[in-house]
């Protein structure tokens, strides 16, 4: 059964489906287009709003792991993937109404010890803002089996260039999904750090 997910409610991985291992996040996003400068306004010449997923890995203190994104498609040891661009734009089966534009794949058997949390964003590096995005959502699903386990959709236009979508955190020998929704100002990985930190809870020192 499909659940929706809104702003900060969760969903428990593998308590709620213990049989999914293989997880694929679908992120996608509805753009419009701007203009790129006077003559293209002029001539009618527009530019599509270019956004780039990526996955962040942390540890339980929030320091940064490894990370995936379009100049990085895969961790160290495999366990997160980017499968890249939806390059037909069509949605991952017949009976799928939504498109996701990039997901990407994560093995919950071959996560490190050492990883808390897992991260998933989108982001302009080429610094196009948010007010020409009409709605992103973000998926989760079997990997195996391309069957949608829960969904979060979020309408956030605004000034904001990235956008924080979801968190993937450790919970005893389980995984619970949260659906975040943080517009920020970044346009690489690594500029989202900071935000992250409100949403890790390091261990109480003895």
């Amino acid at each position: 059964m499909l659940v929706m997910l809104n702003v900060h409610e969760t969903f428990d991985v593998t308590r709620l489906r213990p049989d999914v291992r293989h997880l694929r996040i679908g992120l996608g996003w509805d753009r419009s287009e701007q203009p790129t400068g006077l003559w293209s306004r002029v001539f009618g010449r527009r530019e599509a709003v270019d956004l780039d997923a990526a996955c962040l890995l942390l540890d339980k203190y929030g320091e940064l792991i490894d990370m995936v994104w379009f100049k990085k498609l895969r961790t160290l040891d495999d366990s997160v993937c980017h499968r890249g661009d939806s390059l037909d734009g069509r949605p991952a089966s017949a009976d799928q109404a939504l498109c996701d534009d990039e997901s990407i794949d994560v093995d919950l058997k071959k996560i490190a010890d050492s990883v808390m949390y897992l991260f998933f964003s989108v982001c302009s590096y080429t610094g196009h803002n948010f007010k020409d995005i009409e709605q992103a959502h973000c998926r989760i699903l079997n990997a195996k089996t391309d069957d949608e386990l829960a969904r979060f959709d979020l309408s956030r236009r605004g000034a904001h260039t990235g956008l924080i979508m979801a968190g993937l955190s450790r919970v005893g020998s389980g995984w619970q999904l949260q659906a975040l929704g943080e517009p920020v100002n970044a346009r690489t990985p690594e500029e989202l750090l900071t935000t992250l930190q409100q949403w890790v809870h390091p261990p109480a020192s003895s």
